[in-house]
Protein backbone atom coordinates (compact mmCIF):
# COMPACT_ATOMS: atom_id res chain seq x y z
CA UNK A 1 0.00 0.00 0.00
CA UNK A 2 2.81 2.58 0.68
CA UNK A 3 4.04 1.53 -2.96
CA UNK A 4 0.76 2.47 -4.26
CA UNK A 5 0.43 5.90 -2.42
CA UNK A 6 4.16 6.50 -2.85
CA UNK A 7 3.49 6.20 -6.89
CA UNK A 8 0.39 7.76 -6.82
CA UNK A 9 2.00 10.96 -4.72
CA UNK A 10 4.81 10.73 -7.85
CA UNK A 11 2.57 10.97 -10.57
CA UNK A 12 0.57 13.70 -9.13
CA UNK A 13 3.75 15.51 -8.67
CA UNK A 14 4.59 14.64 -12.29
CA UNK A 15 1.32 15.59 -13.68
CA UNK A 16 1.38 19.12 -11.83
CA UNK A 17 4.79 19.70 -13.46
CA UNK A 18 3.74 18.95 -16.73
CA UNK A 19 0.47 20.91 -16.13
CA UNK A 20 2.73 23.62 -14.93
CA UNK A 21 4.75 23.81 -18.20
CA UNK A 22 2.30 23.19 -20.60
CA UNK A 23 0.37 26.56 -18.72
CA UNK A 24 3.49 28.44 -19.56
CA UNK A 25 3.48 27.35 -22.74
CA UNK A 26 0.26 28.19 -23.78
CA UNK A 27 0.70 31.68 -22.38
CA UNK A 28 3.94 32.18 -24.37
CA UNK A 29 1.47 31.49 -27.98
CA UNK A 30 -0.80 33.59 -26.63
CA UNK A 31 1.44 36.13 -26.80
CA UNK A 32 2.21 35.14 -30.09
CA UNK A 33 -1.58 34.99 -31.61
CA UNK A 34 -1.47 38.18 -30.16
CA UNK A 35 1.53 39.57 -32.39
CA UNK A 36 -0.14 38.13 -35.12
CA UNK A 37 -3.04 39.59 -34.58
CA UNK A 38 -1.23 42.89 -34.42
CA UNK A 39 0.45 42.51 -37.84
CA UNK A 40 -2.80 41.20 -39.25
CA UNK A 41 -4.28 44.73 -38.31
CA UNK A 42 -1.26 46.55 -39.45
CA UNK A 43 -1.18 44.93 -42.86
CA UNK A 44 -4.77 45.49 -43.19
CA UNK A 45 -4.65 48.89 -42.86
CA UNK A 46 -1.52 49.64 -44.88
CA UNK A 47 -3.34 52.42 -47.15
CA UNK A 48 -3.90 53.89 -43.67
CA UNK A 49 -0.68 54.11 -42.69
CA UNK A 50 0.94 55.39 -45.92
CA UNK A 51 2.98 58.07 -45.94
CA UNK A 52 2.71 58.45 -42.15
CA UNK A 53 5.38 58.58 -39.54
CA UNK A 54 5.08 55.08 -37.09
CA UNK A 55 7.69 54.11 -34.71
CA UNK A 56 10.12 51.22 -36.20
CA UNK A 57 11.22 48.95 -33.55
CA UNK A 58 15.01 48.46 -33.84
CA UNK A 59 15.09 45.63 -30.91
CA UNK A 60 15.88 45.94 -27.15
CA UNK A 61 13.09 48.18 -26.61
CA UNK A 62 14.63 50.82 -29.08
CA UNK A 63 12.48 52.32 -31.70
CA UNK A 64 13.25 55.01 -34.78
CA UNK A 65 10.11 57.38 -35.69
CA UNK A 66 10.24 56.91 -39.33
CA UNK A 67 7.72 57.56 -42.03
CA UNK A 68 5.96 54.97 -43.64
CA UNK A 69 5.83 55.31 -47.63
CA UNK A 70 3.72 53.63 -50.20
CA UNK A 71 4.85 49.92 -49.51
CA UNK A 72 4.03 47.08 -51.74
CA UNK A 73 5.73 44.69 -49.93
CA UNK A 74 6.46 43.72 -46.35
CA UNK A 75 9.64 41.39 -45.22
CA UNK A 76 8.30 38.68 -42.87
CA UNK A 77 10.56 36.82 -40.34
CA UNK A 78 10.05 32.59 -41.54
CA UNK A 79 12.52 31.92 -38.69
CA UNK A 80 15.96 30.51 -38.25
CA UNK A 81 16.98 33.99 -39.24
CA UNK A 82 15.26 33.91 -42.49
CA UNK A 83 13.66 36.68 -43.96
CA UNK A 84 11.08 36.60 -47.09
CA UNK A 85 9.49 39.98 -49.04
CA UNK A 86 6.15 39.13 -49.85
CA UNK A 87 3.09 41.42 -51.38
CA UNK A 88 0.56 42.81 -49.02
CA UNK A 89 -1.71 40.56 -50.39
CA UNK A 90 0.78 37.40 -49.79
CA UNK A 91 1.46 39.16 -46.13
CA UNK A 92 -1.83 39.30 -45.43
CA UNK A 93 -2.62 35.33 -46.44
CA UNK A 94 0.67 33.96 -44.73
CA UNK A 95 -0.25 35.88 -41.55
CA UNK A 96 -3.58 34.48 -41.28
CA UNK A 97 -2.25 31.18 -41.86
CA UNK A 98 0.13 31.82 -38.78
CA UNK A 99 -2.73 32.55 -36.58
CA UNK A 100 -4.42 30.03 -37.69
CA UNK A 101 -2.38 27.09 -36.94
CA UNK A 102 -1.25 28.49 -33.39
CA UNK A 103 -5.02 28.48 -32.62
CA UNK A 104 -4.97 25.14 -33.51
CA UNK A 105 -2.35 24.44 -31.36
CA UNK A 106 -3.13 26.40 -28.48
CA UNK A 107 -6.54 24.46 -28.94
CA UNK A 108 -4.73 21.09 -29.08
CA UNK A 109 -2.65 22.25 -25.99
CA UNK A 110 -5.76 23.44 -23.64
CA UNK A 111 -7.41 19.89 -24.57
CA UNK A 112 -4.01 18.05 -22.97
CA UNK A 113 -3.84 20.82 -19.82
CA UNK A 114 -7.71 19.65 -19.63
CA UNK A 115 -6.99 15.77 -19.60
CA UNK A 116 -3.57 16.31 -17.73
CA UNK A 117 -6.04 18.79 -14.67
CA UNK A 118 -8.40 15.56 -14.64
CA UNK A 119 -5.57 13.05 -14.20
CA UNK A 120 -4.60 15.19 -11.20
CA UNK A 121 -7.96 15.56 -9.79
CA UNK A 122 -8.82 11.66 -10.06
CA UNK A 123 -5.21 11.35 -8.59
CA UNK A 124 -5.85 13.57 -5.29
CA UNK A 125 -9.37 11.65 -5.03
CA UNK A 126 -7.61 7.96 -4.94
CA UNK A 127 -4.93 9.84 -2.51
CA UNK A 128 -7.82 10.73 -0.32
CA UNK A 129 -9.72 7.87 -0.34
CA UNK A 130 -6.59 5.64 0.49
CA UNK A 131 -5.46 8.14 3.39
CA UNK A 132 -8.94 7.82 5.22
Amino acid sequence: MDQTVEGLQYLHQLYQSQYMLLTQEINAMLDELAKLNNAQKTVNSMDDVKNRNALMPLGGDIYLDASIGDSKSVIISVGGGYLIEQTIDEAKQFINKQAQKQTQEINSMMKNKRELEQAVLEISYRLEQISH
